[in-house]
């Protein structure tokens, strides 16, 4: 939801303890805010404490940090629920005010999944307008959070590219059928439930430089089991036509805008 906020200038010098809070009307989910003070760039939060609470009286800390632009994005590590949202700007500026002339309060891109480029702009917001961020913040192949997944790993697994904690490895395991001796591979991964854009292709390999998809009878095994956020988790067993003398198996995620 989007709140214009036309009382949020306050026209004195940025001081520790000033407060602007909004009551949604009822209790909403939500995992990240925007401060909008684009009007008045230099009137960024210098420090910021974010407070939930669902009686207006009694708040529960829930992000702190510190703005440094123009748009100061607020990410929590996990969505909450709460009716009234406070806002404590905790930094110090003798020549700037404490400007709030928009506030979005975002829900988390779960349950239905986003197109990529509606998540990428919910995760990075303005960070998408700076080239110079794309090899270490939004491009496909970056990883902000240095949890070795890729940002179009973590769209397509359904993680945070934010959160080193939020994440969701392929695990692969091996085992020989002991009718015909041929070893398997069971390969298990997150994916959405329903379409988002992305194709989850397993690939076959002899030797690390030739793929395809030719050579491996493949079935998923099981039932997909739901992770209550839009992803269910699934187990691919991938059978090798005929005895090799190695064999390899990867999961290539493609993007279809």
């Amino acid at each position: 939801m989007g709140i214009p906020a036309p009382a949020g200038r306050r026209e004195r010098p940025q001081i520790p303890g000033q407060t602007f809070t909004i009551n949604m009307g009822q209790r909403r989910l939500f995992q990240r805010l925007v401060i909008d003070s684009t009007a008045n760039p230099n009137d960024f939060p210098r420090g910021y404490i974010v407070r939930g609470s669902d009686n207006g009286t009694t708040y529960t800390n829930i992000a702190s940090g510190a703005g440094d632009g123009a748009v100061t994005n607020i990410f929590l590590p996990a969505p909450v629920t709460y009716q009234y949202v406070q806002i404590e700007q905790t930094g110090s500026s003798a020549a700037s005010w404490w400007s709030i002339h928009e506030l979005n309060i975002l829900q988390p891109p779960t349950n239905s999944p986003l197109p990529f480029a509606s998540w990428r702009q919910f995760y990075f917001g303005a960070d998408l307008n700076d080239p110079a961020k794309e090899a270490t913040h939004w491009g496909n192949s970056a990883d902000l959070d240095g949890d070795g997944q890729s940002t179009l790993e973590e769209f397509a697994f359904g993680t945070a590219p934010n959160s080193a904690a939020s994440r969701a490895p392929v695990a692969v395991t091996t085992a020989t059928d002991p009718v015909s001796g041929i070893q398997y591979f069971d390969l298990t991964f997150r994916r959405w439930r329903t379409g988002n854009g992305i194709s989850y292709l397993i690939d076959y390999s002899e030797n690390l430089i030739d793929w395809t998809t030719e050579g491996l009878n493949t079935s998923f095994i099981g039932s997909p089991i739901s992770n209550l956020d839009g992803t269910e988790t699934v187990t691919a067993r991938l059978i090798p036509q005929g005895p090799v003398p190695s064999s390899f198996v990867r999961l290539k995620l493609v993007n279809t805008p």
